[in-house]
């Protein structure tokens, strides 16, 4: 924990506003993914490509799922989690007075 705490603290205003956006655009990424896995569900109207009396039937194929990831009513805890996650690493971030600034 010292070491972050050190870490954060030799960060200029400009670096830490580079590690906020890459680290809230890496876990939007990651929180995206959950949420449509969240969300999935089988698509009614799916047919399949071919008949299955067809020489190209394939046994093995998928039915199409349709997935919301900002469909509030299944995934609001999951972006409640997102959002409570950026809050706290941004707090984290910016609470730390830089010694750089002190020094004026």
């Amino acid at each position: 924990m010292n070491n972050l705490k050190s870490f954060i603290q030799k960060l200029n205003e400009i670096q830490k506003a580079i590690v906020s956006f890459f680290l809230s655009t890496i876990l939007f990424l990651i929180f995206y993914a959950i949420a449509s896995d969240v969300s999935s569900r089988w698509d009614p109207n799916w047919k399949p490509p071919h008949p299955p009396n067809s020489p190209y039937y394939d046994m093995n194929v998928v039915p199409n799922t349709i997935t919301v990831p900002f469909d509030f009513n299944e995934t609001w805890w999951v972006w409640t989690i997102y959002l409570i996650l950026i809050a706290s690493l941004l707090l984290a971030l910016y609470s730390h007075k830089n010694s750089n600034n002190n020094k004026k």
